[in-house]
C-alpha cells in the first residue's frame, strides 16, 4: 500500500507527486494509482502543481495525511 507513504527524503520539491523538469522548466504533477502513473500536467508555479496534485489525491481516494513527513 503506497498511498500512505511519506514524501521521499531525496525529493527536490518536498512534495509527493510533484517534480521539476529542467528541460521544460516547469513543475510536473503526477499521481500513481493501481501501478499506473497518471500525468496531471505541467505548471510554471509550484503552488499550481501542488493544488492540481491535491485535487487528484481526493479523486483517487488518498488519505489527507498522504505525503506528510512523520
Amino acid at each position: 500500500n503506497h498511498k500512505n507513504r511519506p514524501v521521499q527524503a531525496n525529493s527536490s520539491t518536498g512534495v509527493t507527486g510533484v517534480s521539476f523538469n529542467k528541460r521544460v522548466g516547469k513543475f510536473i504533477a503526477y499521481i500513481t494509482s493501481k501501478g499506473r502513473r497518471v500525468d496531471i500536467g505541467a505548471y510554471a508555479d509550484i503552488a499550481d502543481a501542488v493544488a492540481a496534485r491535491r485535487r487528484m489525491e481526493s479523486h483517487y481516494g488518498f488519505h489527507a495525511n498522504h505525503g506528510l513527513r512523520a
